[in-house]
């Protein structure tokens, strides 16, 4: 019996070039589930949203980089995924939005199992992926890392932010080992998380790989009222309680040292 293929369309016009599209393809992959399909091919359709504040500030050349790059490399964690192709803006319509009510959460994402090979650590160790933004700065929140690290008890493996290293700016975390390529390569960065005894995020935007995968995570500092992404209702309607755990993702609002130092200690002795 031939396999059921089907062409889903993400356009880049109503939904963002962000790691918000792993919360798509998720959406995406259970409707395969429950309608029968076998295998599924994705066309990004070409153009710009004009929505936010965000979508604004990012330049031509860097939407182009995730439209045409990060967002591509994303599929390939996707098992059903049979590749990515260009849309065409008049035929492929959009039919699945990128964001819904409650998130489909479940161990949907599996990188390539070669990839963790590639790892060069090897004794166990905590992932800590740093938000350090051009854009919204007050989301940062590498000044109380250097601190806690030695806290830890286990090598922390640093992943500066993608955008920082593409403006040249250095990571402010000297604590732990810095490990650059994982930021810029989707499929190594899940093959560290994969590999990790614990990862760490300072945001909710490669964390979205931990929520729709059996990865171990904390995430911390997701509570920022001023923005409306970032605001109480927006985070309950999305599941992300305080507190609360999804797979094996637990997300908290602050980023109060006290209440990290107690996480990630409980998360390492369990």
């Amino acid at each position: 019996m031939a396999e059921k293929i089907a062409r889903v369309a993400y356009r880049f016009d109503a939904s963002p070039a962000t790691y918000d599209f792993v919360t798509w393809m998720a959406i995406v992959e259970r409707a395969r589930l429950e309608q029968g399909i076998d295998k599924i091919v994705i066309a990004f359709v070409p153009g710009t949203r004009d929505f936010s504040d965000r979508d604004k500030a990012i330049s031509a050349g860097r939407h182009a980089w995730r439209s045409t790059e990060l967002l591509p490399a994303l599929t390939t964690l996707l098992p059903s995924c049979m590749g990515a192709v260009v849309g065409d803006p008049k035929t492929d319509q959009q039919t699945v939005p990128y964001l819904v009510n409650p998130f489909p959460f479940g161990a949907y994402l599996a990188g390539p199992a070669y990839m963790q090979d590639l790892i060069p650590f090897h004794k166990p160790y905590v992932t800590l992926t740093v938000r350090q933004s051009w854009f919204e700065s007050d989301r940062d929140t590498t000044l109380i890392w250097n601190e806690l690290i030695p806290q830890f008890g286990l090598p922390v493996v640093v992943v500066p932010d993608t955008e920082a290293m593409m403006d040249g700016i250095p990571c402010r975390i000297t604590a732990g080992r810095l490990y650059p390529p994982a930021a810029m390569n989707p499929r190594l960065m899940f093959a560290l998380y994969k590999k990790a005894r614990l990862n760490l995020f300072t945001g909710s935007g490669c964390a979205s790989l931990a929520y729709y995968s059996d990865v171990n995570a904390e995430v911390f500092g997701i509570h920022h009222p001023q923005y409306k992404i970032c605001e109480a209702t927006n985070l309950l309607r999305c599941g992300f309680v305080d507190g609360g755990t999804v797979q094996n993702t637990r997300s908290h609002w602050d980023a109060n040292p006290d209440t990290i130092l107690a996480a990630v200690k409980e998360r390492l002795s369990s």
